[in-house]
């Protein structure tokens, strides 16, 4: 149930413009060193036990962190993921914050079940994320 971001792309775009020489062709791209992939690897790095509300809550901070620095073109999927941090932040508060290992089973798998479809879009973007920024 706990979600590591990682994976690594370049992603590139084409910007032209005109110069006293003719047109010219520069291309942006999103390298390690960017603020998103900066934020990835705070986000993946963090290695918290999820075992209190402060780690949640540092979780939840470092994922708001790197989905508002998602492109726009991974918006919708960034924003489900949050969601979904979410939910399992507020699922873990009803459990004492205990980890995902020790939370009842039946709980933790109606939890899965429940979260399929949003666990799928977060994949996309973690799979976007962690390519983009070559940590796959």
């Amino acid at each position: 149930m706990a979600v590591l971001l990682v994976a690594g792309m370049m992603v590139s775009g084409g910007c032209a413009s005109s110069s006293p020489t003719g047109p010219t062709t520069t291309t942006a791209t999103t390298d390690p060193a960017s603020s998103f992939c900066q934020a990835l690897k705070q986000a993946s790095g963090a290695d918290l036990a999820l075992t209190s509300k402060a780690a949640w809550d540092l979780r939840l901070a470092l994922t708001a962190a790197l989905v508002a620095l998602a492109p726009p073109a991974q918006q919708a999927n960034a924003q489900v993921y949050l969601q979904l941090v979410a939910d399992r932040v507020k699922l873990a508060s009803q459990y004492n914050y205990v980890s995902v290992q020790q939370l009842p089973e039946d709980v933790r798998n109606k939890f899965i079940a429940d979260h399929q479809s949003q666990q799928a879009q977060s994949n996309i973007f973690i799979d976007y994320a962690t390519t983009t920024c070559n940590m796959g």
